[in-house]
């Protein structure tokens, strides 16, 4: 950790709390309450979100919850679903994230998967890069996981962990007309998820983490039916994580660079009454 103070959530991105980020773009796709879950720092979020102005906002409530004994996000989403916060389709990120995505389609396709199969459970959200993989670690640092994803219609995903600067044996048949293996997607730690999500989280207590752990195991459970799917942003559209201090630095300069528009310098997105235009054009 860069300190240990502070929470990564506040820290700034561009002179801006990072934690702004998230919840400025999930009230730009007309969220309408949001739940922020705490755990180190917890006093330190509910202050600043209280005195934001989130706290007045009447387009999105903004609710903080606290757990100091949760200390993965396996845990987190099992203490949600414990206290049955949300009944429907909901929007997992981290508050660490950077996006200027519209929602709206992805969640049409999301929902039009589930009425046309119940087992289709979370859209995991990627971005294309343009690097290779063997150069994207000096960009964005270790890449904790890599998925590949089969073209649509989408018979099954499949995600491998695999050290810096080495090549994977992906456990599947390369030249399989219905697989695809990408190398070019980057995980946005954005997903749109089913109830269901939250049940089988709460039914498995060795879930921990969401990428490792929750998508490994529910690949490997084919008996249960289960499906995931990856979304690919669109060329205009930007997505990332700040999960370390290269893509810190990397995310920091795309800002600069106007390459997340609205989310520039140079407009009043996080400003109390700030209403940015938000058109199909990004500005470079």
């Amino acid at each position: 950790p860069i300190t240990i103070e502070r929470p990564k959530a506040l820290l700034p991105l561009v002179n801006v709390p990072m934690i702004e980020y998230a919840l400025e773009w999930l009230a730009m796709n007309n969220i309408e309450e949001t739940f922020v879950f705490c755990c180190a720092h917890a006093d330190l979020i509910k202050r600043y979100l209280s005195e934001s102005k989130w706290a007045y906002s009447k387009d999105m409530k903004v609710t903080p919850i606290v757990s100091t004994n949760c200390l993965s996000a396996g845990e987190a989403l099992r203490l949600i679903d414990q206290r049955d916060l949300i009944k429907g389709d909901f929007v997992l990120c981290s508050a660490d994230i950077v996006s200027n995505m519209k929602l709206a389609p992805m969640l049409e396709a999301h929902r039009a998967r589930r009425a046309a199969d119940k087992n289709a459970i979370m859209t995991l959200v990627s971005v294309r890069v343009s690097h290779p993989p063997h150069r994207r670690p000096c960009r964005w640092g270790p890449t904790l996981s890599s998925p590949p994803t089969p073209p649509q219609p989408s018979p099954a995903l499949a995600v491998f962990s695999f050290p810096c600067l080495t090549t994977p044996r992906p456990p599947c048949q390369p030249h399989s007309p219905r697989r695809q293996i990408r190398c070019d997607l980057l995980d946005t730690n954005i997903a749109i998820c089913a109830p269901e999500v939250l049940l089988l989280f709460s039914d498995n207590f060795d879930y921990q983490n969401i990428k490792r752990d929750f998508v490994s195991g529910v690949l490997s459970e084919e008996e249960l039916g289960n499906k995931l799917h990856v979304y690919e942003l669109r060329h205009h559209e930007y997505g990332a994580r700040v999960h370390n201090l290269r893509s810190y630095d990397a995310v920091s300069r795309d800002l600069l660079q106007c390459w997340a528009f609205p989310f520039v310098p140079d407009t009043n997105v996080f400003t109390l009454g700030g209403n940015p235009t938000w058109g199909q054009t990004s500005y470079r």
